[in-house]
């Protein structure tokens, strides 16, 4: 395995770490759900730049991905689909769901 690789990976698991323990330490700010398995980050503020999962895969440094978390508020995945439906005015899935 080559050496940039070696880094490569080394990175991704740290980060990766250092994500679950984020989202570990932030539970859903609409239901408080604490479970990681369902947490993800929702872009509420500034200009999305990628996914932090994107982020992740990419092997981009801790600094960017941490600049793109803070952009985020942590939702569990039900109300993240429910915050985005309303956000985006998908009106059939808020009608269906009243």
């Amino acid at each position: 395995m080559s050496k940039a690789r070696k880094h490569d990976l080394h990175t991704y698991e740290v980060n990766r770490q250092r994500i679950y323990d984020y989202l570990a330490t932030h539970p859903c700010v609409d239901c408080g759900c604490k479970d990681p398995r369902v947490l993800e980050f929702d872009h509420v503020r500034g200009v999305k730049v990628d996914e932090v999962s994107r982020l992740l895969s990419n092997k981009t440094s801790w600094p960017r991905i941490e600049a793109e978390i803070t952009k985020c508020e942590v939702r569990c995945a039900n109300c993240h689909r429910i915050k985005t439906a309303e956000r985006s005015g998908n009106w059939w899935r808020c009608q269906l769901a009243q």
